[in-house]
């Protein structure tokens, strides 16, 4: 029996985020420009929320707001709202540029826009669709489907001279990039990725082999670190530890998702008992993990952080009536 597998969120739904294979190919360009790491040292990353909305009282048209929540004041800040026109709402705040990027319908597939001065300026061009976007330093990580192409790949993109660096291809177009989480102190994002095929050739009970490699956002580079045989909702971590959020297979267990620590010393792994729902997206930063999750009864759906030492879990952004939370990432 095969599965149709869901990844991106609308306003209290769930659509399908895969589109039908196409077998032509289109080349993009593979070299890194060379830039300096953006110095982390000092700064403290925070959280960039995309939530979905109603921008009218027909509720016919619908807004992604993009949303800053500050990890060491607590504050929250509303830094502007953008049409919704995407196959997934995506939006993410660059503190290097103060600017918001996110995806947008070009007529011609998503593509990344640039808001700024109350303008939506395109930046690319190659893309039919894009799943996730993550602000590191002075690039943005995507990831995305390229025109013709069929898979999910990462990409980093740079602002400035708008180039998109393959660094992962895959021949067989069959690898599909699924959840991905920043490291900021290695200034390098974390990636999930299996084999489309094989996935679809599962059962309902059943899930491919998932890995997750780590990309360093200033060389290019992307190193392996770790493999396991469940369906990955989430993932985090730093030097020390990795945190998979996952459950047995897919969409339809999530309510019983599963978060692990591992040691990537001696990749021991544990499973953490926490008191809520985690349902997808993880970030760590300073031993605590956000996510997003709700209570074990089903309400409170919003972002939570765990405290690692102590694992109790604080609602940090209640997700508002009227309104959906179609994600976050750790920027910096």
């Amino acid at each position: 029996m095969k599965k149709t597998y869901i990844l991106f969120l609308l306003i209290i739904s769930c659509l399908s985020g895969c589109n039908a294979r196409q077998s032509e190919k289109q080349k993009v360009p593979v070299t890194i420009s060379a830039s300096p790491s953006p110095d982390i040292s000092e700064k403290t990353p925070y959280l960039s929320i995309t939530e979905s909305y109603y921008s009218n009282a027909a509720e016919t048209d619908i807004g992604s707001k993009c949303i800053v929540y500050n990890i060491q004041t607590k504050e929250i800040e509303e830094k502007g709202s953008v049409n919704y026109t995407s196959g997934y709402p995506l939006t993410t705040y660059s503190e290097k540029f103060n600017d918001i990027f996110f995806s947008a319908y070009s007529g011609r597939g998503d593509q990344i826009y640039k808001y700024n001065n109350n303008q939506n300026i395109q930046m690319t061009d190659k893309f039919y669709s894009i799943n996730h976007m993550l602000s590191c330093g002075d690039k943005i990580f995507i990831a995305a489907k390229l025109l013709k192409h069929y898979c999910m790949e990462p990409f980093i993109f740079d602002p400035v001279s708008k180039e998109c660096t393959r660094v992962f291809p895959d021949k067989k177009d069959d690898r599909f990039t699924w959840f991905v989480g920043n490291v900021p102190e290695l200034n390098s994002v974390l990636f999930s990725y299996r084999s489309d095929n094989k996935e679809r050739e599962c059962g309902v009970n059943e899930c491919s082999t998932s890995r997750i490699a780590l990309l360093n956002m200033e060389t290019g580079q992307v190193r392996q670190i770790y493999k396991l045989h469940k369906y990955i909702w989430g993932v985090a971590g730093n030097k020390e530890k990795l945190y998979i959020l996952c459950a047995k297979s897919g969409v339809q267990k999530r309510d019983k998702n599963i978060l692990y620590e591992i040691d990537m010393a001696t990749k021991e792994k544990r499973k953490l008992k926490i008191p809520i729902v985690a349902t997808e997206k993880l970030s760590l930063w300073d031993n605590i993990l956000y996510c997003i999750g709700r209570n074990t009864n089903g309400k409170n759906r919003g972002i939570y952080a765990i405290n690692l030492s102590t694992l109790k879990a604080d609602l940090v952004f209640p997700q508002e009536k009227g309104a959906f939370i179609n994600g976050f990432s750790m920027c910096y």
